[in-house]
């Protein structure tokens, strides 16, 4: 188990409660040099997604309890790595009943310091806004790798929920690619924002019970072989 602090963010907290999204970057003392890069580099190495072969995606997942204490600080844990990811099918028509196990990933242990950077200055802001100080943990590790005629998608395609409480969405890096916009709809499917993370560290985070959200899809670029999109995708249940 690892404590590290857990920082009030007042400008996501409040971004939540009115529009159910925040977009913008973690301080850059948020961004550990080394485990960042670690990160980074492993993106290289991800194993392909065997559940989306046509897919052009590459992922680890690894599951965590956290916890926000009393003394503005909180305590992240390791579950085992075999736990399987499913989602209902409600949520994901494409891969929804499914439970499917991902490698997990070894960078991605507690101690890693950009990992507690971004739980320690999100998770705040979720416990006050759901009244849990618990929560189940999701860390998905993916690259989208497009080449010519073979774009790179998500799974599902379109506006969804996850089925997740809050999800946080980093980039990691990107490169010889076209597409990718995220998007925000209101639960009718009416857009509210459009954006593209285009450096390392951008970011945004949704309340999923208030907002649906996509992806596009990613092209390589003209005369290129290939080109990537890295994100490090938290999920967070709240637990009694």
């Amino acid at each position: 188990m690892v404590r590290f602090p857990a920082i009030d963010n007042p400008p996501l907290r409040t971004a939540l409660e009115s529009d159910g999204f925040w977009l913008g970057r973690l301080p850059e003392e948020a961004l550990p040099a080394k485990d960042w890069q670690l990160l980074q580099e492993e993106s290289r190495q991800l194993p392909p997604d065997d559940y989306a072969r046509d897919a052009g995606r590459h992922r680890t997942f690894n599951v965590y309890t956290l916890e926000c204490l009393p003394d503005d600080t909180a305590s992240l844990e390791a579950v085992a790595a075999d736990i399987a990811y499913r989602q209902d099918a409600e949520f994901n028509p494409e891969l929804g009943n499914i439970s499917r196990t991902y490698p997990a990933s070894r960078v991605l242990r507690p101690d890693n310091a950009a990992l507690t950077e971004i739980l320690g200055r999100t998770a705040p802001a979720f416990a006050a806004l759901c009244g849990s100080a618990t929560f189940r943990v999701h860390a998905h590790h993916i690259r989208y790798r497009a080449r010519p005629g073979r774009p790179a998608r998500n799974s599902p395609a379109g506006y969804h929920r996850d089925g997740e409480r809050f999800i946080s969405v980093h980039l990691l890096g990107r490169d010889s690619v076209v597409g990718g916009a995220n998007r925000i709809a209101d639960n009718a499917e009416g857009e509210i924002a459009e954006f593209t993370l285009a450096l390392p560290g951008d970011c945004f985070v949704i309340d999923d019970d208030r907002v649906l959200h996509a992806v596009d899809e990613i092209a390589v670029q003209p005369g290129r072989l290939s080109g990537t999109r890295d994100i490090l995708l938290i999920d967070y249940v709240p637990r009694p």
